[in-house]
């Protein structure tokens, strides 16, 4: 009984948050070109294509890809609160464990995709990127639903639609790709090409 009693307690303290998520959380970083060098509050980080545990905290981290013959591309990924660490509402210590180690709070994003401009391009090249760009976009904020609407053959939803008119392709080759992609930045690079 005194050891059931040991495990609760030191569960109980652990917090939820922490037992189920860690104090890190895996952020995959990938890019229009390959080797772009990672930044993460001003420390490197990595190399694309490449996964970075990234401490949990309130707040914001400052992402920067650089390249030479690129021009630098920033950002900043946001915290929210982590749901694994809502059980711990009734339980103040536990409350206290997460928000001390970080737990209690998650990226939004578990990947990002750096889109690298090459510097000193023509008019028509940054026009081309610029355009290229907004598809990507498009795809990687939208995935979720475009392949619910790929999935169950609804040519005219709005996503489907929208992205027709962006990319200049049918509704069934943007389905069709969808369904043989492999992630969100796969399907964006097969819709631009």
């Amino acid at each position: 009984m005194k050891k059931i009693y040991l495990i609760s307690t030191a569960l109980a303290l652990a917090g939820c948050g922490t037992v189920f998520s860690g104090t890190s959380q895996d952020i995959s970083f990938d890019s229009n070109v390959k080797e772009v060098s990672v930044y993460i509050d001003g420390a490197f980080a990595c190399k694309t294509p490449c996964v970075y545990p990234a401490e949990r905290a309130s707040g914001s981290i400052s992402i920067v890809g650089k390249k030479e013959g690129y021009e630098d591309v920033g950002m900043a990924l946001k915290t929210q609160i982590n749901p694994a660490a809502i059980g711990n509402i009734t339980f103040i210590y536990s409350w206290t464990t997460d928000l001390v180690d970080g737990a209690a709070w998650k990226y939004r994003q578990d990947g990002v995709y750096l889109n690298m401009e090459k510097k000193k391009m023509t008019r028509a090249e940054k026009e081309d990127f610029h355009h290229s760009s907004q598809i990507k976009r498009f795809v990687l904020f939208n995935y979720p639903e475009l392949q619910n609407e790929a999935f169950t053959d609804n040519f005219s939803g709005p996503y489907m639609q929208s992205l027709s008119e962006l990319s200049g392709k049918s509704p069934q080759k943007i389905a069709e790709q969808i369904k043989f992609s492999k992630n969100e930045v796969h399907c964006a690079e097969m819709i631009v090409k």
